[in-house]
Parts: C-alpha cells; sequence; structure tokens
C-alpha cells in the first residue's frame, strides 16, 4: 500500500513540473494546427515520458516563435527550401529548432 501511495506521488510530483510555457500556450491557442504537429512530433520521439514531451513542446514553441522574428532576415525561397527538407508527413510540421539554427547560419553567412 505504501508503494502505490508513492508511485502516485511521484506522478503527481513529474506532471505538476511538466507545464506548458507561455509561447506553448500561445501556440495552442492561437496557432492549434501547428501546435497539434509539434505535439504530434514531441509524443512521437518521447511516447509517454510527459515531462521530456512537454519540455520538447516548449522548446519547440519558444523557436516558432525565434522564426517568426527571424522570417524578415532571410529569402522566402530560402525558408521553403530548408522548411521542405525539415518536415515530417506523419505529423505535418517540423523541428523548429533546427530552423532557426539554419536560419542564424543563414544570417550570420549573409553578413559577411
Amino acid at each position: 500500500m505504501k508503494t502505490i501511495f508513492t508511485l502516485i506521488a511521484l506522478t503527481i510530483s513529474i506532471t505538476a513540473n511538466a507545464q506548458l510555457n507561455k509561447n506553448s500556450e500561445a501556440l495552442q491557442k492561437l496557432e492549434p494546427t501547428v501546435y497539434s504537429g509539434v505535439r504530434c512530433k514531441a509524443v512521437k520521439q518521447w511516447g509517454n515520458d510527459n515531462k521530456m514531451v512537454v519540455y520538447t513542446i516548449n522548446q519547440q514553441a519558444d523557436a516558432y516563435v525565434t522564426m517568426q522574428d527571424l522570417r524578415e532576415k532571410v529569402s522566402e525561397g530560402f525558408i521553403n527550401t530548408v522548411f521542405t527538407g525539415l518536415y515530417d508527413p506523419e505529423c505535418g510540421t517540423i523541428d523548429f529548432s533546427l530552423l532557426v539554427y539554419k536560419m542564424k547560419a543563414q544570417i550570420k553567412n549573409s553578413n559577411y
């Protein structure tokens, strides 16, 4: 019986610590299709590990916001080419962190 209570307390603790950040909540509300794809990709990667799923969603939502800020600094052609290469048809989304990385590299290279 003590083991069951310990497991329940541990589960509650892990779930309580795994919270969506403000960018994830905004993405969920304002861009539900994008959020759904990001969540699909996180669940595909982490399965039932809720803490890692939420961590990944938060990371991707933050990158999505950064991508929007960087959009004006790179060409649409560049974004489309990279987007196509990163697209996951199963979830209907991309890895926004990797896109942001590639965008920053492109911006850095174009400034030389």
